[in-house]
């Protein structure tokens, strides 16, 4: 009988060893599968804090190229305006340089050197012919 309580402790001693392992094992399996878990969660943070750095740079990059774009538009209006303004003022100085004469004529006219009135004068100025 001594032989037969020697033998079942033995078995007990494995089921129990058997079962520890088995637990212990889980345990590292649920250790492992944790530890797979957070660096695929690390993973999946870079990947998406470079997807947002991503997106932020194209955002940034289509708010300079619209800056530029309105900056450009608001050169080529001044620029425009300026143009205009140049050739308004070239305007005023021609048709100063081309009244000079036509007033010397009135004036002659006004002090008796021509001998033709001064009606004729202003239809001359005017673009009616006489």
């Amino acid at each position: 009988m001594l032989c037969c309580v020697n033998i079942s402790f033995n078995f007990l001693l494995i089921v129990v060893n058997d079962e520890e392992l088995k637990k212990r094992i889980a345990e590292e399996l649920a250790l492992e599968r944790a530890r797979r878990d957070s660096e695929a969660q690390k993973r999946r943070l870079k990947q998406e804090q470079m997807y947002v750095r991503d997106e932020f740079g194209k955002l940034l990059e289509r708010e300079r190229i619209s800056s530029n774009e309105h900056l450009t538009r608001a050169i080529l209006r001044e620029r425009a305006a300026t143009e205009e303004e140049r050739q308004k003022a070239q305007r005023f100085v021609s048709s100063e340089a081309f009244m000079q004469p036509c007033l010397q004529t009135c004036f002659k006219l006004l002090v008796g050197e021509e001998s033709r009135s001064l009606l004729v004068v202003f239809s001359l100025l005017l673009g009616n012919s006489v």
